[in-house]
């Protein structure tokens, strides 16, 4: 019993895993990176710098979007654009329209995304 709810589960999560990877595509193009191999239940993303990290989260919030950074997961800041996504707590059928809602909340918000590199630590010397 306990090998087919392995087996289910596991086709289960990669048809979410492969849904959300098509509808981040298909709204951001090569505007972020998804790596071929991201394990465990969240699909790691990188965007490009035409977006903020302020965009990128008040967006992901306004939409609902589980959207977690990791810049706080390194030493020095690696990948300052880099996020992970929760594929496993989401359902497939969802993802395109709530992905689609994210990327037009970022699109929408042209202030948000100017200025400041993404991941860009601001300047305490300027407040």
């Amino acid at each position: 019993h306990f090998e087919r709810y392995i087996k289910r589960t596991k086709a289960m999560y990669a048809k979410r895993r492969a849904a959300l990877i098509h509808a981040l595509t298909k709204e951001f193009g090569k505007d972020i990176n998804i790596p071929t191999v991201s394990p465990g239940m969240n699909l790691c993303i990188t965007f490009s710098d035409n977006y903020t990290r302020h965009a990128i989260e008040k967006s992901a919030r306004e939409a609902n979007l589980g959207l977690v950074a990791t810049n706080l997961h390194y030493i020095n800041v690696v990948a300052p654009s880099q996020y992970l996504i929760d594929f496993a707590h989401g359902q497939e059928d969802d993802f395109e329209q709530q992905v689609a809602h994210f990327a037009g909340l970022l699109a929408a918000n042209p202030a948000d995304n100017a200025g400041d590199q993404a991941g860009a630590i601001p300047d305490a010397t300027n407040t």
